[in-house]
């Protein structure tokens, strides 16, 4: 049962830093950036957080301490990324969603989990993976330099704004 219980844990806590990371890039945007793409992506990751949370419950698990961890988490690197440009998020963001997308690959047939949960990831979360690896895939090829520019300079000005106001 420990083994479940922390093997579920573990792919929540992927799920919640997912969840925390496109949602907050979502909210830092302005309008030139194509936000519409990901608010499936947002979606789809508390659709599976939920389903997580869910699971770790069953378990006696709690889960307040770890929302807030991975969101602290989040906010550093969204903040990060206005200093870097979003392409290097947009980056990581990839590289995490094709590490999710084998590891439900290889769990969808662990008999470590119910049968419940491996039917979820093969209906629910394959999939769901492999669109949000072609959104961002779009989203990075569509990526120009002169849209990083124009973001760093948005956070020049943010910056100031937030000196002035102290």
């Amino acid at each position: 049962m420990k083994e479940k219980a922390k093997l579920i844990s573990e792919i929540f806590s992927k799920e919640l830093f997912a969840l925390n990371m496109y949602s907050l890039l979502f909210n830092r945007l302005d309008q030139s950036f194509p936000k519409k793409r990901l608010q499936p992506m947002i979606k789809n990751h508390d659709m599976a957080v939920r389903f997580w949370e869910r699971q770790l419950r069953i378990y006696g698990v709690k889960v307040q301490a770890k929302r807030r961890l991975w969101e602290l988490f989040a906010s550093c690197i969204i903040y990060f990324s206005f200093i870097i440009g979003h392409k290097y998020t947009l980056k990581a963001l990839k590289i995490g969603e094709a590490k999710c997308l084998k590891l439900y690959l290889r769990l969808h047939c662990d008999k470590t989990l119910t049968l419940y949960q491996r039917d979820f990831i093969v209906q629910k979360l394959i999939p769901m993976q492999r669109q949000h690896l072609q959104n961002l895939m779009t989203l990075l090829k569509n990526y120009s330099n002169g849209d990083q520019d124009e973001f760093k300079h948005r956070t020049s000005e943010y910056r100031e704004e937030s000196q002035r106001g102290r």
